[in-house]
């Protein structure tokens, strides 16, 4: 607890950088009595440097609450900042509260600064799982600003498990004319781990021109093949356990019947 009191005392005392550290150490801490700390800085939120006050919505986010996801709530309703208001979206897909994703689906009319805060949903969306990929998917389009479709791009990779659609999806983002959504679609198929898409990983090193690119490529290979060598070595493992685990049971029938034959 004193730590916890360490932090919050220092917030409204110290550069704006100190105090963002000390809210991002609240966020990590993540006990209701680090919540309950930063419910007060809440408090006094109109008196926080805008940077301090990104911080908060980050750290909000990492608890995972009703209480926190009000908080954020909170954040949005008054706040004019677009980056602001895209870290509290972020974190409010973060909660995963049962209201999380019509908050997330209102925030995509708002209109800001180079997509920022649709940025921010998008990531939030990811964050909630697979009942959110078929709305990003949407923003992965072109015609839509490059930022927006590589974040989408990349939140595919956090709610997409085993959807096989998501993956054929970020395989056709591989031959994108833009680097950014490239790069972001070769990070989100490492993610998945789907061994399908391999296929169209090396077709696309083979075409690729941008030596970092190449190299993120590989590396998603050699994820995903590693991915599949460590499934493989589990159903083996789980295969030797049943056995083992059959053979006991053969063991003690076999224990329990010459028990009943000496009894006689």
């Amino acid at each position: 607890f004193d730590v916890v009191d360490i932090l919050l005392e220092s917030i409204f005392v110290n550069h704006w950088s100190v105090a963002s550290e000390a809210i991002n150490a609240l966020g990590s801490i993540g006990t209701d009595y680090a919540l309950n700390a930063l419910e007060k800085v809440m408090e006094r939120y109109d008196e926080l440097n805008p940077k301090v006050r990104i911080a908060l919505a980050k750290s909000l986010g990492e608890f995972r609450n009703e209480k926190s996801f009000n908080m954020l709530v909170n954040i949005i309703n008054r706040e004019k900042n677009d980056l602001i208001l895209s870290q509290a979206y972020w974190s409010i897909g973060k909660t995963k509260q049962k209201d999380a994703l019509e908050i997330l689906k209102k925030g995509l009319n708002i209109q800001s600064w180079n997509e920022s805060v649709r940025i921010g949903i998008v990531n939030g969306l990811g964050e909630i799982g697979n009942g959110a990929c078929d709305i990003i998917k949407e923003y992965t389009k072109l015609g839509y600003n490059q930022r927006l479709r590589s974040a989408s791009a990349f939140a595919l990779g956090k709610c997409g498990k085993d959807k096989r659609d998501v993956m054929e999806l970020l395989c056709d983002l591989l031959k994108d004319y833009y680097l950014p959504v490239r790069r972001a679609a070769v990070s989100s198929l490492s993610k998945l781990k789907m061994y399908e898409a391999i296929e169209k990983l090396e077709q696309q090193f083979n075409m690729e021109l941008d030596g970092r690119l190449k190299r993120e490529i590989r590396v998603a290979i050699d994820s995903i093949l590693k991915g599949k060598e460590e499934s493989e070595e589990m159903k083996n493992l789980r295969e030797k356990i049943e056995e083992i685990n059959k053979k006991l049971n053969e063991i003690t029938m076999k224990i329990e019947k010459i028990e009943k034959e000496l009894k006689k």
